[in-house]
């Protein structure tokens, strides 16, 4: 009775009373559930270089490098929610967490591998490779090819399938002369992408992409690619879409079933990162993260943070939240859903 009584013009103002706060609410919520927040801090002492999740999400593994003489490199494996597990001064280039609840760090300073218990940090086993240039680039996602860059080779790759028992052995190796950015494994390890820069038989060199089967171990496709080549490279999930950063502003994505290009995305950042349902892109640029729809090369949104320069990037499993490692020591999260 009493709304009857109201005119037309109340009813507007009454309506837009109601509207308006739930509108600022909701645009404020949002922002709110963007803002990142800080997990871990290591006081500006050390910069982020890598960050992963251990294959169950449930550790953080951290590699730092000082930004002060006196800091040296560490590695240290954080709690999901930032708690302090352990952490070690290592000479270490590489880190990788394996299924069975160890974790694998190499040295290019002594050409070691060193299986650890990642939740406690106890060493259980070193070897020593006799390669004075030795560094790791990739661990396949089966944990059983480890690819190295070598002083004999382009590239090797050892067999550690069973590393635990017996010592890494050469199973491959790529020609000296060829320059070869960091490759990357398929989701399934059967596939391996390189970007290779050779000289063809005129003396021009030559750009492209070289998808090698891995059992056995043979040239599968060869993807042509522009002046500069690629830089960086990521699979999709379900291994069907491979992305690649070139020397240009632009990442390709390529159908790695055919060699067939896809759609470009307007981004040349070298930290990017499926999300789980292969949906989203997330690419770090220096002080903003930006997700972009897979399907369509579409910009969805930024994520900003002007007081930190972002380098690598990890999604949670769920793909709810995003992880990033910072120049100034800190991992942030992002809600991303």
């Amino acid at each position: 009775m009493i709304l009857k009584s109201w005119s037309r013009g109340h009813l507007v103002k009454l309506a837009l009373l109601i509207a308006v706060p739930l509108g600022i609410y909701w645009m404020l919520a949002a922002q709110m559930s963007w803002r990142p927040r800080t997990l871990i801090d290591l006081h500006k002492q050390a910069s982020v270089q890598s960050l992963s999740l251990s294959p169950d999400g449930k550790r953080i593994v951290v590699f730092s490098d000082g930004r002060l003489p006196r800091v040296k490199p560490r590695v240290s494996v954080w709690t999901r929610d930032g708690g302090l597990m352990w952490q070690s001064d290592m000479p270490t280039t590489s880190v990788f967490s394996l299924h069975d609840g160890t974790m694998l760090s190499t040295s290019v300073d002594n050409a070691t591998i060193t299986l650890r218990n990642e939740r406690t940090g106890r060493v259980q086993k070193t070897w020593v490779v006799n390669d004075p240039f030795f560094f790791v680039e990739v661990l396949s996602p089966d944990e059983k090819f480890l690819v190295c860059s070598s002083g004999q080779a382009a590239l090797r790759v050892y067999d550690i399938s069973r590393i635990a028992r017996n010592r890494p052995s050469v199973v491959h190796q790529f020609p000296q002369g060829w320059g070869i950015r960091p490759p990357a494994f398929s989701p399934d390890s059967r596939i391996l992408a390189l970007a290779v820069q050779r000289v063809d038989g005129h003396g021009q060199p030559v750009y492209e992409i070289q998808l090698w089967k891995t059992q056995p171990w043979e040239l599968q496709r060869t993807i042509k690619t522009t002046s500069g080549g690629v830089i960086a490279f990521s699979f999709s999930p379900d291994g069907k879409v491979l992305a690649g950063v070139g020397m240009g502003r632009k990442m390709w994505l390529w159908n790695p079933q055919t060699g067939k290009s896809l759609r470009p995305i307007a981004t040349a950042a070298p930290y990017f990162v499926f999300s789980p349902d292969q949906k989203m892109l997330a690419a770090s640029h220096v002080r903003k993260i930006r997700l972009w729809d897979v399907r369509t090369g579409a910009l969805l949104r930024d994520l900003v943070d002007d007081n930190h320069f972002m380098n690598p990037i990890v999604f949670a499993p769920d793909g709810t939240t995003l992880l990033s490692g910072n120049e100034d020591g800190t991992v942030r999260q992002w809600r991303i859903k």
